[in-house]
């Protein structure tokens, strides 16, 4: 597992809390904790994780008085998430996320309640914003001629903002998508101009996957793709700087076309506390 990263808290008052958001990266399939370290020694009475862009009442993890609600939880969540530390000390509420899929790519947040006896219920704050982010990365092997796809497949449950797809080593994108369906030549590497499109261009169910057309020899490279799930103001041809969910090595020779090999242990998982990451653009 990636190093992780410990989110500090200071409390001004029983129920005053700050709250912070972080980034993290995981390897796919792994489990991934999820930090959020409030230094208190006051009990916890409550504590709610959620994924706000599922728009449920269910919940990611749901405790309170001693007791782990699982049937509070949505579905996809079942069976795979557990408190790191179970006594809580020190206002540990960081949660182990089991086995993280693309799915799993998003924004979370986690809302906490400290036993209060002055009061019949205690106040729920928000302490901890996290946002993660699924990388996977391909080998394909092609022909010249050929039209391929480079795979890229974002979380099912986020409206896309914006897609991009580059070469680390070209000055301009492969391919970039802002909202409007059509872009214009001069923000785009020219070699690449009317041979690329989307394979979906609504980009249902996350789909971001490029089609690359009659393939050559120069395009064999390593390919990137990035996303933005919100809209910022942004200069017009800057790049998305966020971490890519979907990293492709395309290889252009006589080979069978069309050969696919997932590399396994090359999957990662970004923690984007997203903002896929994928970050924000105009």
């Amino acid at each position: 597992m990636d190093e992780l990263t410990t989110l500090s808290f200071t409390f001004l008052a029983l129920v005053t809390l700050t709250n912070a958001s972080e980034e993290m990266r995981t390897k796919a399939g792994k489990d991934v904790s999820l930090d959020c370290v409030g230094n208190t020694q006051v009990p916890i009475e409550a504590i709610k994780w959620i994924k706000p862009d599922l728009k449920s009442d269910l919940y990611v993890y749901f405790y309170r008085d001693d007791v782990f609600y699982k049937d509070f939880l949505l579905p996809s969540f079942q069976n795979r998430t557990e408190m790191k530390d179970p006594m809580m000390k020190g206002g540990d509420v960081s949660l182990i996320l089991k086995k993280v899929s693309i799915d799993d790519a998003g924004e979370y947040e986690c809302h906490v309640s400290l036993k209060n006896t002055t009061r019949k219920r205690a106040y729920s704050d928000l302490w901890c914003v996290v946002n993660l982010t699924v990388i996977v990365q391909q080998q394909i092997i092609t022909n010249p001629g050929d039209d391929v796809t480079l795979p890229c497949q974002g979380s099912r449950n986020i409206s896309i903002a914006a897609v991009q797809w580059i070469r680390s080593e070209l000055h301009d994108p492969v391919y970039l998508h802002r909202n409007e369906p059509v872009m214009e030549p001069h923000d785009q590497e020219a070699r690449f101009v009317k041979r690329v499109k989307l394979k979906d261009r609504q980009m249902k169910d996350g789909d971001m996957s490029l089609v690359l057309m009659n393939v050559q020899a120069s395009d064999t490279g390593t390919y990137e793709c990035h996303c933005k799930w919100r809209v910022v103001r942004q200069q017009k041809r800057t790049l998305l700087k966020s971490e890519p969910i979907s990293i492709v090595k395309l290889i252009v020779t006589g080979n069978t076309p069309g050969q696919i090999w997932d590399t396994g242990s090359n999957v990662f998982v970004g923690l984007a506390v997203c903002q896929l990451v994928c970050f924000l653009l105009v």
